[in-house]
């Protein structure tokens, strides 16, 4: 098997007896076929020194009556039967190629041989693959030449002897007048078949000059047993391409271990990236999306003009010469609208209907808030509590994916209530006036505050500053509280209040202040039993709360949420606090 980690596989002189020891066994072979009266279908070269057009190709060949050559095989251009005409560029010194080899030109832009590296700064390796004196092919450029395109082919190989048969070169491609070097395959039909050319590999020009040789392996295991050739095209946009070649080998594939790659999609709508997995070392990806796009490497990004159901292939390749192919179906939707919802309520049951944003959607999914669900453009659900529910609408589509619209309802118990108070401050006075700083934190399940300051001014907020001009305290000064639930309370007070007791001091006390949900809650100096009708327990949202047991003391129940709560009685107001 060829080393592909070596340059040169086998000293020149060996090669040489291999390459003529094949030969004389295909020269017998076929004495034999002729002899059976059975004539061989290979073109038959013309011949001359320095080699002519053969009348069938067009092609230049150095032998006549060539027969395929038995794989393996490789070619180092470094016999002497491969010599180039640079630095002459006179008729007669175009030099000479291998034997049954052919090339399409023998003047002007063609194939030649060299050794060292390029001396052009524009085009060229800056060394050959064994450094100065191993030679190489590559295209000689003639500026005065209109040809772009120019082609060697090689002989006839007969891949019976190899298992795994594979063609190995090197290759080298600086430059900007390069525009590809390309391996076609004829393997009894021409350079093309009903499915287009027969194109095994097209390079482009990436190197730079002093970069590596690439190595190039194709596997061409679908043309076991077959006879085959190759031909070699260098194609350019501009004068000075030099296009280089080397170690042209046909043999056993090397190794390669088993591929199983697969891929996923991601993204929204019609713009998808598409992400490879399970990928060995230095695999080459390359994407068929399905809609005539495609891609290389890994992730790789399409946008589809329409939706619909594409077949998505990813191909992998490996050095060695391997290509595996998986392809996947995938589902591509248009744009998804933005869900809205509206309801309408009665009493603790609400209907919920999609009121704009559908467009694009296949169905609906709701969280209520509470733990339940339900589907569908319009949903009725009732809850079991008055409380503060987050609901959720989300639209889907075919392809997963997905939109959201939240919107918060608080539903209220007839039975709650709600209780306005505030407290004041002088901030200054002066000549400016007298700033007062007023708050209504003091209120009872209020979320809204609005305050009359008794001066033909007003305000909003729960804490907030008013200046009166004249100063004074004769001013009477009203706070409305509100929620959420349309409850409402008001209270009006004077501003000789300020820093003053509102009521004495209480011989009611609670304790624990700080308890936990399961707990006992208990008053000093009172009789709980005989007082159980005038106990009211509010949450911070002035909801009245039930379900509290009073015995030796007030049982708090274990389902209550965490947070401040308010107990009153007597006209006096206490706070506690359950935790975790």
């Amino acid at each position: 098997m060829f080393d592909t980690s070596n340059a040169k596989r086998m000293p020149k002189h060996n090669l040489f007896k291999m390459k003529y020891l094949i030969l004389f066994i295909s020269i017998i072979f076929n004495q034999m076929t002729l002899s059976a009266g059975i004539m061989p279908s290979y073109e038959n070269l013309n011949h001359d020194s320095i080699g002519i057009r053969n009348s069938n190709s067009g092609f230049e060949s150095t032998l006549s009556n060539c027969l395929p050559i038995l794989a393996p095989y490789c070619e180092d251009f470094e016999d002497s039967s491969w010599v180039g005409y640079y630095p002459n560029f006179a008729p007669g010194f175009y030099g000479s190629i291998g034997n049954c080899w052919s090339r399409s030109d023998s003047m002007g832009f063609i194939w030649s041989f060299k050794t060292g590296g390029s001396t052009w700064n524009q085009s060229g390796p800056g060394n050959s693959v064994v450094a100065s004196t191993g030679q190489y092919m590559f295209t000689q450029p003639d500026g005065a030449s209109p040809i772009n395109s120019t082609s060697i082919v090689t002989p006839w190989f007969d891949l019976t002897a190899l298992d795994t048969p594979a063609v190995y070169f090197k290759s080298h491609l600086y430059g900007s007048a390069i525009s590809s070097l390309s391996l076609e395959i004829d393997f009894g039909n021409g350079w093309s078949s009903a499915s287009g050319s027969n194109t095994l590999i097209s390079l482009a020009a990436i190197q730079q000059k002093n970069s590596p040789w690439q190595q190039n392996v194709i596997n061409l295991l679908q043309y076991q047993n077959d006879t085959i050739r190759f031909r070699i095209t260098g194609t350019r946009n501009a004068p000075l391409a030099k296009i280089a070649v080397d170690d042209f080998c046909v043999d056993e594939a090397p190794y390669c271990p088993p591929v199983i790659a697969s891929f996923y999609d991601y993204g929204n709508f019609l713009s998808r990236g598409f992400v490879a997995t399970g990928l060995p070392n230095n695999a080459q990806c390359t994407w068929d999306f399905g809609d005539g796009s495609t891609g290389s490497g890994t992730p790789a990004f399409n946008t589809y003009s329409s939706p619909g159901t594409y077949n998505v292939t990813l191909s992998v390749q490996l050095p060695c010469g391997i290509i595996t192919d998986t392809t996947q179906t995938i589902n591509i939707c248009s744009s998804l609208g933005n869900p809205v919802f509206t309801f309408q309520e009665s009493g603790f049951t609400y209907n919920f209907q999609v009121s704009s944003g559908g467009i694009g959607s296949s169905g609906f999914l709701w969280e209520f808030g509470d733990g339940n669900f339900g589907s569908g453009a319009t949903v009725s659900h009732t809850y079991s509590s008055p409380g503060i529910y987050d609901v959720i609408l989300k639209s889907y589509n075919n392809c997963g994916d997905t939109n959201s619209f939240a919107s918060i309802i608080d539903i209220c118990d007839p039975n709650d209530s709600i209780l306005a108070n505030w407290t004041a401050k002088i901030i200054s006075t002066g000549p400016q006036g007298m700033a007062v700083e007023f708050n209504g934190n003091v209120s009872l399940g209020a979320s809204y505050y609005k305050w009359y300051f008794g001066d033909g001014d007003s305000g909003v907020g729960k804490v907030i500053t008013h200046t009166y001009n004249p100063p004074g305290l004769f001013y009477n000064v009203t706070l409305i509280a509100s929620n959420d639930c349309n409850g409402s309370d008001i209270i009006t007070k004077s501003l000789t209040t300020i820093g003053t007791f509102e009521q004495g001091i209480s011989d009611n006390k609670i304790w624990p202040t700080i308890l936990k949900p399961g707990e006992k809650l208990y008053l000093t100096k009172r009789n709980t039993l005989s007082t159980n009708k005038k106990i009211k327990i509010i949450d911070s949202l002035g909801r009245l709360m039930k379900d509290y047991q009073i015995s030796d003391g007030i049982e708090i129940p274990e389902h209550w949420p965490r947070g401040m709560y308010f107990l009153r009685f007597d006209n006096e107001t206490f706070k506690f606090l359950l935790t975790n």
